[in-house]
């Protein structure tokens, strides 16, 4: 009689651990009574290569949880299997009620562990099975500390032939075989790391060289895939997740995986590396610790540097002819005009440039942060006369350096016809490479110290990381707020107000096919009158309905100086109109004081979390500040300051600071 195996998998949507489970079942299935619990069924209806492949294998033996999990222990009563073998520790995706009792000294199965993951801290293991069957070397090196037998179980490694042309190949997948074809293969996520490749593609568009990605953009990256198709150079292709990804293996000439992971979000052994292998389809890689020199050995593989410029010379020297090679790269080819010329001094912190013609109608001139995208200053140039060279500084080195900061990937200078919005011009420089996330707001509204608070620095997590249903952003300027509130939270609507007439043009832009958001292009005010608004036109983010001579302490110095109406909105009639507000952002360079003091108890009655940027522009800020933090408390909310007596630091004074205000106290 057959030994009858119960196999329990956190998910079948897509990724490694589902592929791996495939072949598994594959090779033990005429020999076992095999059966599959899918624990989760997150597909969502599209994410179902592997799961088609595993009904296709086991039919109504693959059996879906629906919420009641308890169903398990009626399936092992029903089947009595001889072995249960779960694809994830329990740990990571398994209620404790459930594991404690599968875990049971009384049990009459056989447990198996195996893991498709490196980062989990095993000293936090609770449940042990008797035995672990692990996938790499990495993990067997930290699970062997247990007294618990422990085998090494690989995605095998084939000897797979071609048995077309490499021309046919490419043909029956609609390919030019004129060009050259680098194929990457996975999940769209920041450890899988496609932007890096984007970057490559981007420097490579003079040359016959095309780039392809295989693998589906699941919903919760969205965050991280979003914008890089936004902005997708010519020269790249999504096809979505395929069945025939061995097609695409053997008629690519490189494949090119640039994982780099993270101690919490690490590599464990991709099976697309090894796929490549069976195909020997030329890789270059990162030589990742977890893979503990595994790759050395094989000829196919050449591992990847950290500095970018010398990996898109690698890619070309491999696929391009001595001919069509660089000498060197250094510009970017797809929106770059022969008129001007630009240089970057790091140690100075400054952009130059010039042009050989001269321009007679208006640029914008925008130094933008490169990769993450986000401006770090810009300028509106109203001529440009030729064989002139000008010079932009975004931030004095004594403030910040760059030099010295770790996320900072370098610069790129991006030039624009002001009207007709055409980009006329494009060179980077390139200091490093940090995976950090693409957030394209704006081309003008330097935005970039927004960025790096919330997406990099997630300054503010701990009060922000978690579900809110209606959020209302006011002084949401281009969306950095709103953006990391999508990105981060299950948020089901988002009010974002701005009056600035700049930043509302973008905003719009931002959101206009996202039904999330709702754009009310007013100043948050007392009163429903319309009132003066002071544009700043070198910096909008620094605009406001106060008046320079009511923020003489402001560091900026360059205040609103260009007035003009715009309608209003109050606290009162928001809560009127759109009910229960779970989260108030309030940003308005100092006007937050009088719209908290002038509201009642009636409208903080429907605000259940209030965010707050005080700033601290007036002579009597620290009283202003005092008098805001009594009428919250008098309110009923819970104060936390960012950082503690923050009003009475020095350092405060002219700048800002946040507080959250909430009626129910944070737990550490």
């Amino acid at each position: 009689m057959k030994k009858k195996i119960v196999f329990i998998a956190p998910h079948l949507s897509t990724g490694g651990l589902p592929q791996y489970l495939v072949k598994q079942v594959e090779s033990i299935k005429d020999e076992m009574d095999v059966y599959c619990i899918e624990w989760d069924n997150v597909t969502g209806g599209v994410l179902v290569v592997q799961r088609n492949k595993m009904v296709n294998l086991l039919g109504d033996r693959l059996i879906t949880f629906g919420e009641n999990k308890r169903e398990l222990f009626s399936i092992i009563n029903k089947l009595n299997p001889d072995i249960i073998h779960l694809q994830e520790i329990p740990e990571l995706f398994m209620a404790e009620e459930i594991a404690d009792e599968l875990y049971s000294v009384n049990r009459s199965y056989v447990l198996i562990e195996t893991s498709h993951d490196s980062a989990y801290n095993v000293d936090s293991k609770k449940y042990f099975p008797d035995k672990f069957l692990m996938v790499s070397e990495y993990q067997i090196k930290k699970y062997k500390k247990f007294d618990i037998p422990i085998d090494l179980v690989e995605y095998p490694i084939e000897n797979k032939v071609r048995t077309k042309t490499r021309e046919q190949a490419l043909r029956d997948l609609g390919l030019d075989p004129n060009l050259k074809h680098v194929i990457n293969i996975g999940l769209f996520t920041p450890r899988k790391n496609q932007a890096e490749i984007i970057e490559y593609a981007r420097q490579l568009q003079n040359y016959p060289i095309q780039f392809h990605f295989i693998g589906n953009q699941a919903d919760n990256f969205k965050y991280y895939w979003e914008p890089l198709m936004r902005n997708l150079p010519s020269n790249c292709k999504w096809w979505n997740e395929r069945s025939d990804v061995d097609a695409f293996y053997a008629a690519a000439d490189l494949f090119l995986f640039t994982s780099r992971g993270n101690p919490s979000d690490m590599e464990t052994m991709p099976l697309v590396i090894r796929e490549a292998l069976s195909w020997k389809t030329p890789s270059l890689i990162y030589n990742l610790p977890v893979y503990m020199g595994y790759f050395d050995k094989y000829d196919t593989i050449e591992y990847l540097q950290d500095d970018i410029q010398t990996n898109v010379y690698r890619i070309a020297e491999k696929l391009l002819s001595t001919n069509e090679r660089i000498t060197p790269i250094t510009t970017y080819t797809e929106v770059q005009k022969p008129e001007f010329t630009s240089r970057w001094d790091l140690t100075t912190q400054t952009i130059y440039f010039s042009t050989k013609n001269d321009i007679s109608y208006p640029t914008l001139v925008s130094l933008k942060e490169y990769k993450t995208d986000s401006v770090l200053w810009s300028m509106i140039m109203d001529t440009t006369p030729a064989d002139t060279e000008f010079w932009m500084i975004p931030v004095s080195k004594a403030h910040h350096s760059y030099e010295n900061d770790p996320n900072f990937m370098g610069v790129k200078l991006c030039i624009y016809n002001n009207e007709t919005g055409e980009q006329l011009y494009e060179y980077p420089y390139i200091h490093k490479f940090v995976n950090l996330p693409t957030v394209t707001l704006s081309n003008s509204i330097p935005y970039h110290f927004n960025y790096m608070e919330y997406f990099v620095h997630k300054k503010y997590s701990r009060w922000l990381d978690r579900p809110y249903k209606t959020v209302v952003d006011v002084g949401a300027n281009v969306g950095v707020f709103s953006s990391y509130m999508m990105v981060n939270n299950n948020v089901s609507k988002i009010i974002a107000i701005e009056c600035d007439k700049v930043a509302i043009k973008d905003l719009q832009n931002n959101f206009k096919h996202n039904t999330t958001v709702t754009i009310l292009p007013k100043a948050l005010h007392t009163s429903s009158i319309p009132i003066t608004f002071y544009h700043s036109p070198d910096n909008p983010v620094i605009s406001s309905t106060l008046a320079p001579d009511d923020i003489e302490l402001h560091r900026a110095g360059i205040k609103g100086n260009v007035t003009y109406t715009v309608p209003t909105v109050t606290l009162r009639q928001l809560v009127d109109e759109y009910g229960e507000i779970d989260l108030l952002k309030i940003d308005i360079e100092g006007a937050e004081y009088d719209i908290i003091s002038h509201t009642d108890s009636y409208v903080f009655d429907k605000i259940n979390n209030i965010f707050v940027e005080c700033h601290f522009f007036k002579k009597e800020y620290k009283e202003q500040y005092k008098n805001l933090i009594n009428k919250l408390e008098s309110m009923g909310y819970f104060i936390e300051e960012y950082q503690q007596n923050q009003v009475h630091d020095a350092k405060l004074e002219g700048g800002s600071e946040c507080i959250f205000a909430t009626k129910t106290i944070l737990t550490t």
